[in-house]
């Protein structure tokens, strides 16, 4: 019985195993497709519907995806060595999916002149989900992408490859320091100069007040996106993970968690019955006494 018994739990153990190996498996493949074929097709309907021509067309293409083939590789060979940062060997799905995200934005940013492209997020996004040398490449190719298809000079390239190394060198081991403040507004203001001095010595502009529009708005954007919309997406994360330090993924546990807490029903209960009665009683009470004084009164 007792051998029997044995035997039932070492197949379930080898059944769980199992399960998790083939897990593991499809989140390889979806990583795989996130990296080299999803960058790939969105850079090729791009290029069909900027009208680039074939020749060009082809050498994007090829160029892409002879940097996503060596970008998977290096993730692969970071990942085996254990030089990625923070628990990003557990979680490749963030660094693929921005990685995605950065190319369908990259398609997007012929439509905006060079001086208004948004695109250090990704660097220090990238940087953090992977490690300061997969963040790098992974930026690289990304602004690869953009130049070609806006048909912009190497000196764009140039330009955001430079500040985003800044912007993801900083952000390198945020945890070391108290806050993230500096690295943002010095990252912000190199970028800032950058884009200045750029339109100056190389669009040919004058160092006027129209000259910093477009870099005053690239500015603005970004460190939107640095300052409400990274820390957003961070606090998703957490948000579907156990507890900071095993950061074991639960999906929807935590919210069921927080809707069956006692403590937080009582708290919506207050609330629905403070907005269902104040707010309409306000409102009502309010055109009551518009009506009022606009009414011809004898007192």
């Amino acid at each position: 019985m007792q051998k029997s018994m044995e035997t039932e739990n070492k197949g379930t153990e080898d059944n769980v195993a199992a399960g998790r190996g083939a897990v593991r498996m499809a989140g390889r493949i979806f990583q795989v497709l996130l990296l080299f074929f999803l960058p790939g097709l969105l850079v090729a309907g791009g290029s069909y519907y900027y009208g680039i021509p074939g020749q060009e067309a082809i050498r994007n293409m090829v160029m892409l995806q002879a940097g996503t083939l060596n970008l998977v590789f290096a993730w692969f060979y970071c990942e085996m060595n254990g030089s990625l940062d923070y628990d990003n060997a557990s979680h490749p799905g963030r660094f693929a999916l921005f990685f995605s995200a950065g190319t369908g934005l990259c398609c997007l940013l012929p439509y905006f002149p060079h001086q208004a492209w948004p695109l250090l997020p990704l660097a220090v996004a990238l940087s953090l989900t992977g490690n300061l040398f997969l963040g790098l490449f992974a930026y690289g190719i990304l602004t690869m992408s953009a130049v070609f298809l806006a048909g912009s000079s190497v000196t764009v390239f140039f330009l955001y490859f430079v500040c985003g190394g800044v912007a993801a060198l900083l952000f390198m081991r945020p945890e070391i320091s108290r806050s993230t403040g500096i690295p943002m507004l010095t990252a912000l203001l190199y970028f800032f100069a950058a884009q200045a001095v750029s339109a100056v010595l190389f669009d040919g502009g004058p160092l006027a007040a129209e000259t910093l529009v477009l870099p005053g708005i690239n500015l603005f954007v970004t460190a939107l996106l640095l300052f409400f919309v990274l820390p957003f997406m961070i606090v998703i994360y957490y948000s579907v993970v156990d507890n900071p330090i095993s950061k074991q993924f639960v999906f929807m546990d935590n919210f069921v968690s927080v809707f069956q807490n006692a403590a937080f029903q009582q708290a919506a209960k207050n609330t629905l019955t403070f907005s269902f009665v104040a707010v309409p009683l306000a409102v009502v009470l309010s055109l009551f006494l518009a009506m009022l004084l606009e009414s011809k009164m004898p007192f």
